[in-house]
């Protein structure tokens, strides 16, 4: 019934606000981008069948970060359902991953309807949400993106135009760097 499906949902938004807050239960570890990437994009290929979507990932070299592993696939899978969420009619979704000075760079891609500029200062606001599908999102996705940048010692930008799609932009310490100077 309506009631079971509403305290579901309440549980989902507690267990995702917990998450925003709580270390990750992993140890950071060696993970490669270029290796987890493709395996969580293969989680969306259905939906991307469904919504006439065509992903391409261009990932150039060892993508290594220190981190843990389900950050980073959270990370990873929210920007891309986020992306998804976009083009309610399909579209492209380019991801792009390098390394650039000792960082490496991923750069999430869509061709959907992209973020009016007013809206662009609060996308990553907890519970601020405008889904171009129509869909009423949690707005804890971007948020908790950010929250695990940030606890990787990274950024994460955007850019977009009305009408022509949306670009994030994931900054995070390249491992190899990172070793060289220890």
């Amino acid at each position: 019934n309506v009631m079971d499906g509403e305290i579901d949902r309440c549980i989902q938004v507690t267990e995702r606000l917990l998450k925003l807050s709580t270390p990750p239960s992993e140890l950071p570890e060696l993970v490669a981008v270029e290796q987890v990437t493709p395996e969580v994009i293969s989680l969306l290929n259905a939906e991307a069948d469904r919504s006439r979507t065509k992903i391409t990932l261009d990932l150039v070299g060892s993508l290594r970060v220190i981190a843990a592993d389900g950050d980073l696939r959270m990370l990873v899978l929210n920007i891309a359902q986020n992306a998804f969420h976009a083009m309610p009619s399909g579209g492209t979704l380019l991801i792009r991953g390098r390394v650039l000075n000792d960082n490496i760079v991923i750069d999430v891609a869509d061709s959907g309807s992209g973020i009016a500029p007013e809206d662009l200062p609060r996308i990553f606001q907890p519970f601020w949400s405008r889904r171009a599908d129509g869909a009423h999102g949690t707005g804890l996705g971007l948020p908790i993106c950010r929250e695990i940048v940030r606890r990787h010692g990274g950024s994460i930008t955007v850019s977009s135009t009305v009408g022509e799609g949306a670009t994030f932009t994931v900054t995070l310490p390249w491992a190899e760097a990172r070793i060289e100077t220890l």
